[in-house]
């Protein structure tokens, strides 16, 4: 036995022995990660705006941010130990001499790490402020500035009837001989540095006419877009002719306009300053020159787009990218939303095509436009006849919380194909304070209690049919309705559409809903009495509750006299603009709420007085 002990002892003295050992192996040692930033130290821009993006990793999470405002983030926080990337872009660069700044890239506390960011300025290129001269058929000489640091040569020294002679640095001076040949004579010339690294085009046109104005740019810039903060702009004008200018709204101010000097072909500036766009929606604005007196014979007009958000964020199907750029899009709007943030200054654009959700969309305060093909630049170049189409599940479609900021909408959007009618939580739709929906459609949407809950929200231009609840298809409390359509859906409960808690109907359309839990058809149920102004509704007037004012109670014959006269609402892909008969032509309040456009972008208002539903009337 004594033995066996020792044995035994001498078996755990070896075993304790080799872990001693194996302690003092630092290969089993936990390491601390060391904090590292694996990035270039600096990057160079040209004078214009342009993307940037910076590769980089890191061993810990990271967040960068930039030295001044002229530098703008759209990508700036990371993960750890992931090929990553920081993306922004350098504001364009009106000096002459370049300008520095940095990007500092920080790991929490522990490390950060500056990149230099370099922007040439305009002296490095050959800058023409003007790209067209224009001259009438008398000819004569323009001299145009030349912005640059470079030296430079025009490429030849006549052309075409034209010659070109470098005053100094700054200018050219371009001569035209008379053109009698009854028809343009049009020619260009470059101007080259030394080393032809960097050139300009100018093209010159002589009119066979003796009045001349124009604004000698070239056509897309002509129709500019800016930030929205206030902006000044000198417009040049081409002229021989006395003029005016006339703007289309207050923001656009005309501040100051050089006199002509005599009645030969010269160049002036009309100075105009842009207001700062408070309303946090993009605006649209123009300035005319003209000449002076009622008959117009000689004009032309500035364009203008101001943004009422500074920042848009990018969606399109098969998008795969970081959302910046339509080049560089978003595949989901779920994504999208995961880069925005509530009430901030940024909007989201959303390409036309399908997107198949997989979970509930959790709506932040940021405004979502629909209807784009993928290459606009503008929120007016838009098409919303062509609506993307948000696609659900077995859960609900969306929810947003309340927005103590400015309301923010969902702008041209189709919510489609969701099944959710096992579930009896509030609603598919679950939408509170400061959200609205605006030129929406929602169908083929079924759910175990409401399919939406919108509470303090505002509907304009939606249009709501073949929808399926166990109880409420629209539950709204304190909401307002203005233009919306609700057509062919059914409430398997006492309940259809309940409206309560100061919710108010404008120009609204109600027809063929139906009830299988109640002793009665109920398209409305009021909480209270609910204002309904110039609205239409089938089987709903006489409901308690419905404060109606030139109301019309609708035929459930849809072709009948008085009925809606939809022009195709029982079709697989109904159709639900009104045709020509339509009760509900000109029968709507025009003073609700000022709706310059319907559901697909038709112009409100066509007749005498808006149109009651989401479509206004177009004759066929």
């Amino acid at each position: 036995m004594k033995i066996y002990n020792s044995i035994y002892r001498t078996l755990w003295g070896v075993i304790a022995f080799a872990c001693v050992l194996t302690a003092c192996d630092d290969s089993y040692e936990v390491r601390r990660v060391e904090p590292k930033i694996d990035v270039q130290e600096s990057v160079t821009s040209s004078p214009q705006t342009m993307r940037m993006v910076v590769p980089l990793t890191s061993s810990y999470p990271w967040f960068a941010e930039a030295s001044g405002d002229w530098i703008n983030m759209t990508r700036y926080r990371g993960q750890a130990l992931k090929a990553d990337s920081i993306v922004f872009s350098c504001e364009e660069n009106q000096s002459m001499d370049d300008r520095e700044g940095w990007i500092e890239v920080r790991l929490m506390d522990q490390l950060s790490q500056g990149i230099k960011v370099v922007q040439k300025g305009r002296g490095s290129l050959i800058t023409l402020p003007q790209s067209l001269v224009y001259f009438n058929r008398q000819g004569g000489e323009v001299i145009i500035e030349v912005v640059t640091h470079q030296e430079w040569q025009p490429e030849a020294a006549s052309r075409d009837g034209f010659t070109f002679t470098k005053v100094d640095n700054g200018h050219l001076k371009i001569t035209a001989s008379p053109n009698a040949s009854g028809k343009d004579q049009t020619t260009e010339i470059k101007l080259f540095d030394k080393d032809r690294t960097t050139d300009a085009t100018l093209s010159i046109i002589q009119k066979p006419v003796d009045k001349i104005l124009f604004i000698p740019l070239e056509k897309e810039k002509k129709d500019i877009v800016i930030k929205k903060e206030s902006f000044a702009i000198d417009i040049p004008v081409t002229l021989n002719v006395d003029y005016e200018c006339v703007s289309s709204g207050s923001w656009i101010e005309i501040k100051a306009d050089q006199q002509l000097q005599g009645h030969n072909v010269q160049n002036v500036v009309v100075s105009v300053d842009i207001a700062n766009n408070q309303t946090g929606v993009e605006r649209d604005g123009f300035v005319v020159i003209k000449n002076k007196g009622s008959v117009v014979e000689a004009s032309d007009t500035l364009f203008i787009a101001q943004r009422g958000k500074n920042q848009i964020i990018y969606v399109k199907p098969g998008g795969n990218s970081d959302g910046t750029s339509w080049e560089q899009a978003f595949g989901s709007i779920h994504d999208a939303m995961g880069a925005a943030s509530n009430n901030g200054d940024m909007e989201i654009w959303v390409a036309s095509g399908n997107y198949q959700f997989s979970s509930t969309l959790t709506w932040k305060a940021v405004n979502v436009y629909g209807g784009f093909s993928g290459t606009e630049t503008k929120l007016k170049e838009r098409n919303l006849k062509n609506k993307p189409v948000f696609k659900g599940g077995n859960f609900n479609f969306m929810n947003a919380w309340n927005n103590n900021g400015d309301i923010c909408w969902m702008d041209g959007i189709v919510f489609a194909d969701c099944d959710n009618y096992a579930n009896t939580g509030v609603g598919c739709f679950e939408i509170y304070k400061n959200h609205g929906f605006r030129n929406c459609e929602f169908r083929d949407i079924r759910h175990g209690k409401a399919i939406g809950y919108f509470e303090a929200c505002k509907m304009m231009n939606c249009l709501f049919y073949n929808l399926h609840s166990q109880n409420y298809l629209i539950r709204a409390n304190n909401s307002q309705l203005y233009n919306v359509t609700i057509a062919n859906s059914l409430s398997d409960g006492w309940n259809s559409n309940y409206f309560h808690g100061g919710t108010k109907l404008y120009n609204t359309l109600i027809w063929n809903i139906k009830i299988t839990g109640g002793s009665r058809t109920r398209a409305v149920v009021c909480g209270g009495d609910i204002p309904a102004v110039n609205c239409a509704i089938m089987n709903g007037l006489t409901e308690k509750g419905l404060v109606c004012s030139s109301c019309i109670e609708l035929s459930a014959d849809n072709s009948a006299p008085g009925g809606p006269h939809f022009t195709n609402p029982t079709d697989n892909t109904p159709d639900f603009s009104l045709a020509a008969g339509s009760i509900c032509i000109d029968a709507g309040d025009s003073g609700y709420p000022g709706i310059s456009v319907d559901i697909v972008g038709n112009t409100r208002i066509i007749g005498s007085s808006v149109d009651i539903g989401a479509y206004e009337y177009m004759v066929k």
